[in-house]
């Protein structure tokens, strides 16, 4: 992905960001009694929201949470400047990559962070990618070698072993009836074909393993 384009994206939409402005209300009463919001006469809307975005890529997941955090930190620069507690720079905002106050920007990034572990948990099995840059602002190795490690995982989920989850959904949508009438497996399951795989791949690595670290001879060694 590449970064500098989350810079390009934001000055494509920021007219609409601007119009689209957000949801902000006066309460009469403290979170602590929210019976009291169903009174109309308990709070007053000082602004609707007009609009709302819709970000997506390929599965909606990693690159979309990243899009969606550069909008809301947008948004929220506008929300708190106008509840007077952080000032914009001079002429708006330069940057999506705004920083808030220090707790305040550490509470923003744990928060989409974890948004986008569990969003990737419910529908991949693993965590999310490329989270490295929403918790520290930048891509690191360690970061990388996450990607790498949860892009493995999902495809062997995907591949082998997400039979009962899409069954689960084309249930929930009617697409698939249940019947007590079961249909016999192909000699070949996902199953016995990822344990033939990793018996395989453990009898090449052991292969590997005596041609370049067990010597041919033993006796040479003791004898030195």
């Amino acid at each position: 992905m590449k970064w500098e384009n989350l810079s390009r994206l934001v000055d494509i939409c920021r007219d609409e960001l601007q119009n689209y402005g957000y949801f902000m209300a006066n309460l009469g009463a403290g979170f602590s009694e929210r019976e009291q919001f169903n009174n109309p006469r308990n709070f007053t809307i000082l602004q609707i929201q007009k609009g709302t975005f819709r970000s997506n890529c390929m599965d909606c997941l990693d690159r979309t949470n990243v899009v969606q955090g550069v909008f809301c930190r947008f948004v929220a620069h506008n929300q708190l400047n106008r509840m007077d507690l952080v000032d914009l720079p001079s002429g708006g905002l330069k940057s999506p990559f705004e920083k808030f106050p220090d707790a305040l920007e550490e509470a923003f990034r744990e928060g989409w962070t974890n948004n986008a572990d569990i969003m990737s948990y419910l529908y991949t099995g693993t965590p999310a990618l490329k989270t490295d840059f929403t918790r520290t602002g930048k891509r690191t190795y360690q970061g990388a070698m996450n990607d790498g490690i949860n892009a493995v995982t999902r495809y062997y989920i995907n591949n082998f072993t997400d039979g009962y989850y899409h069954d689960c959904l084309d249930i929930s949508t009617l697409k698939l009836l249940p019947s007590s009438y079961l249909k016999p497996r192909g000699t070949l399951t996902p199953l016995k074909m990822s344990i033939a795989f990793c018996l395989l791949l453990s009898a090449l690595c052991k292969s590997v393993c005596d041609s370049y670290f067990v010597p041919d001879d033993p006796s040479t060694i003791s004898s030195k």
